[in-house]
């Protein structure tokens, strides 16, 4: 072979390398070069930026532009891909924190997701990622519910229109008569209005609750609200600090 079939051979695999290193670039820049979060420029990206960690190390990308659902977290050099909903339609994008979350030496990933809304809705769910050397395990705090209502108790007084909340045996009573008649209510409810929210290195759970009617979840409308400290350890979560606000 000589040398001018030789240079044109060189050529071709020069050309097809590069062709393939910039469709690699086009196809993932997203995952470099986008450092910032901020809905109007959801639109700008394959793989918009929905959210970073506080220094900026760990970084969750959409899956695309065009649906709400499926993410990848990008931590170093790994990549984690998770099938998780991080936008509803509404204008709050998901918010991750990096701490050691259980004081075990080793750093958790802290994700808090807008999950649903609506009119008289908006329900947040946390997730705790564990890292090792090639995975990731996503705990997600599905319990908070039961959690809650082993420690508040719930009294609907129908013949004075009154609720009694119990909180650690201190009783608040709300007068409901511009509910209309108590006694048609059916049960006080939680999971309307969830949040949970990262304040003073401590995660938050706060719950506006709400009342059940003819089997509608409807919210109580009430200057209401059940905070409560989460605690995480041992790959699980649990309640404390619940109060009556």
């Amino acid at each position: 072979m000589n040398k001018k079939c030789l240079l044109i051979l060189f050529g071709i695999f020069l050309i097809v390398c590069l062709t393939g290193i910039t469709c690699f670039y086009l196809r993932n820049r997203d995952f470099y070069q986008n450092d910032t979060v901020s809905i109007e420029n959801i639109n700008d990206y394959r793989h918009p930026l929905i959210a970073r960690s506080q220094d900026g190390k760990i970084k969750l990308f959409a899956k695309s532009r065009e649906e709400y659902k499926g993410v990848i977290l990008k931590k170093g050099k790994r990549m984690f891909d998770f099938n998780w909903t991080w936008r509803n339609g509404g204008f709050n994008l998901p918010l991750i924190y990096a701490e050691d979350f259980d004081s075990d030496g080793q750093e958790e990933v802290m994700c808090i997701l807008d999950l649903d809304g609506g009119t008289g809705m908006s329900v947040y769910q946390l997730h705790m990622l564990e890292f090792n050397e090639n995975e990731c395990q996503d705990i997600i705090y599905n319990s908070y519910l039961v959690d809650l209502e082993e420690i508040v108790t719930c009294q609907i007084d129908g013949d004075n229109d009154i609720i009694r909340f119990s909180v650690n045996g201190v009783i608040t009573e709300i007068n409901t008569d511009r509910l209309g008649e108590t006694s048609k209510l059916e049960r006080i409810v939680y999971n309307n209005q969830v949040g949970f929210y990262y304040e003073n290195n401590q995660i938050i759970l706060e719950i506006l609750p709400g009342f059940k009617v003819l089997g509608v979840d409807f919210p109580l409308y009430e200057d209401i609200r059940i905070r409560a400290r989460v605690n995480y350890k041992n790959k699980e979560f649990y309640l404390s600090d619940v109060s009556l606000e």
